[in-house]
């Protein structure tokens, strides 16, 4: 048996009737392995552009915000920025210190790149091709590279306040999210939807 775990859209084998509206939970978990994977892919460069002094973890899907842990000692240069970021020490009395990184341009070229491109390139993220979940224009016609681009930082309208942008998927018939909405784009569910027409 032949298990698939990235799933492609081909909009030839799939009637536009057959695409669903992708409900809160879908989208949610798409978004967490989005960010695991781009957590782990900042989180070696890190480690590899400052030679193992600088660690971090992923605590933020769509921001480019990590806790870092970096070695003693350690005070990063003013020209650190455009690779490492802003660190931010919150020393806790009874718990170990929060060391947390503030997005460095280099973080935010790659979260604009990795969502821009999938997105433009084949209308899903590699979490949304793991979910069966892809991004069409209203009417259902793939994105260009300019409106990949617009839905990306539509994302951070999205987030304030307190992520009502997203919530608004809850809310909403078409269970649209606030980028959505504003770019006209959809996310829709085509996995076991399609019979296989070959």
């Amino acid at each position: 048996m032949k298990i698939e775990v990235f799933h492609i859209y081909q909009p030839d084998k799939i009637y536009p009737a057959e695409l669903k509206s992708a409900g809160f939970r879908e989208r949610v978990i798409a978004q967490l392995i989005d960010g695991i994977i781009l957590g782990a892919l900042i989180g070696i460069l890190l480690a590899l552009i400052s030679r193992g002094k600088i660690f971090a973890v992923w605590i933020s899907p769509i921001i480019p915000v990590f806790l870092v842990q970096h070695v003693e000692g350690l005070v990063p240069q003013l020209s650190d920025w455009w690779w490492g970021g802003y660190h931010q020490t919150i020393s806790l009395k009874y718990l170990a210190d929060i060391h947390l990184a503030f997005p460095s341009p280099l973080q935010w070229i790659i979260y604009i790149f990795y969502y821009s491109f999938f997105h433009a390139i084949y209308g899903q993220t590699p979490g949304k091709m793991m979910k069966g979940l892809v991004v069409l224009t209203e009417q259902k016609a793939g994105l260009s590279a300019g409106k990949s681009l617009m839905r990306w930082f539509c994302y951070l309208l999205s987030i304030l306040p307190l992520g009502f942008g997203f919530w608004m998927l809850l809310i909403t018939k078409k269970q649209v999210c606030l980028h959505d909405l504003l770019v006209r784009t959809r996310v829709y569910r085509f996995l076991e939807l399609a019979p296989d027409r070959d």
